[in-house]
């Protein structure tokens, strides 16, 4: 269901790039100048985000578990690790190193960051995005790390001035997840 969620979200930007007359490139910084630098900043961000993320991520638990609340995953985590079905967790893979990166930083980082700098609210783009970016995903625990995370996106966005690389990183943080979920134990 997510996925096609996110699959109807990049087909109505697509839209709307063209009811504008615009490309993707035009709208959202994506050049072929650049795509090898982009990707690379974008997953090196990634892997610094990463630890940063994994170490919010246990503080997260550490406080939930002091104020007697039980910390849950995320839905889509959970589901992951629960499953044996190899075709449903190819989808998963798919919807989250693929699509969730392209469709949610098409429209936090391209469209909504940017409509609000312009609009004159720097800091309001910027905590504002990376705010409603950690509510998307509707767990307080992650709120934290995925918080910063659309910090680090968004400043990535700000200093390469390419799409691309928070793009990259979402994809490649998402990437390393995956992995880590299933090699933690998920069932064969």
């Amino acid at each position: 269901m997510w996925g096609s969620l996110q699959v109807a979200g990049l087909w109505l930007i697509g839209r709307c790039l063209r009811e504008n007359q615009m490309t993707w490139g035009e709208a959202f910084g994506l050049r072929r100048d650049g795509i090898g630098a982009a990707v690379g900043w974008g997953v090196l961000a990634a892997a610094g985000a990463l630890v940063l993320s994994w170490g919010l991520l246990t503080l997260s638990g550490w406080a939930f578990e002091a104020a007697g609340i039980e910390p849950k995953a995320q839905a889509s985590i959970e589901a992951l690790r629960q499953t044996t079905d190899p075709w449903r967790r190819v989808m998963v893979a798919v919807t989250a190193i693929g699509l969730a990166p392209v469709f949610e930083e098409g429209l936090f980082r391209g469209i909504v960051y940017p409509a609000i700098k312009q609009a004159g609210y720097p800091l309001v783009a910027l905590w504002g995005t990376a705010f409603l970016f950690a509510m998307t995903h509707l767990n307080l625990l992650t709120f934290l790390p995925l918080l910063v995370f659309a910090l680090i996106l968004s400043t990535l966005y700000e200093r390469t001035g390419h799409l691309l690389a928070p793009i990259a990183a979402h994809a490649a943080f998402n990437a390393a997840n995956y992995v880590l979920v299933l090699a933690a134990g998920a069932p064969a």
